[in-house]
């Protein structure tokens, strides 16, 4: 979804500006790589000592640092819906697939609304490797790079562009208060 997100809004000549909250824009939240997590399954199905154990598999991220903000939101306010934002936006992908490459059918298997709300989320979600490295658990995923990964591995399936998942030219700041990469 992000991918298809970043690669049709400069194909219009707009900004692709961050679609969630402030509140999630600003806080930390983790992410798994899709490889460790099945690494994980089988280093915990094969180690002796994890037996009927359980393990949650979250990349290496630095240690949230929380403070007292003073106000807390709980309600989830997206600065746009990507519902609405995907709703005539298939023929901008499709252009982008005659043109550079990509699946053109991609764009159907989204789940907008699910988007809407993981980055509209007002509460972070981290989970933490603490157990799993008791149990000799030692693989580290750098979040970046486990990105890059992602993007690389659906440009050679067929379903990104060739190069969808390059940062050149990327910029991050703000356009009119919203936030913008």
């Amino acid at each position: 979804m992000l991918a298809l997100y970043f690669l049709v809004c400069p194909g219009m000549g707009v900004p692709a500006t961050f679609p969630g909250n402030e509140v999630f824009y600003s806080t930390v939240d983790d992410q798994s790589y899709a490889p460790s997590v099945a690494d994980m399954s089988v280093w915990a199905s094969t180690t002796e000592q994890c037996h009927n154990e359980d393990f949650v598999h979250v990349n290496e991220c630095p240690e949230p640092d929380f403070r007292a903000s003073g106000s807390y939101r709980t309600k989830m306010e997206n600065n746009s819906s990507m519902i609405d934002w995907a709703r005539d936006k298939r023929p901008d992908w499709m252009s982008i697939c005659q043109k550079y490459g990509g699946n053109a059918d991609a764009f159907d298997w989204e789940t907008w609304g699910f988007f809407d709300w993981s980055i509209g989320k007002t509460w972070p979600t981290l989970g933490t490797n603490n157990k799993a490295r008791r149990y000799s658990w030692t693989k580290v995923d750098d979040t970046l790079e486990s990105w890059f990964e992602t993007y690389k591995t659906f440009e050679a399936a067929g379903i990104l562009p060739k190069g969808g998942g390059r940062t050149e030219n990327c910029q991050v700041g703000k356009t009119n208060g919203v936030h913008a990469i």
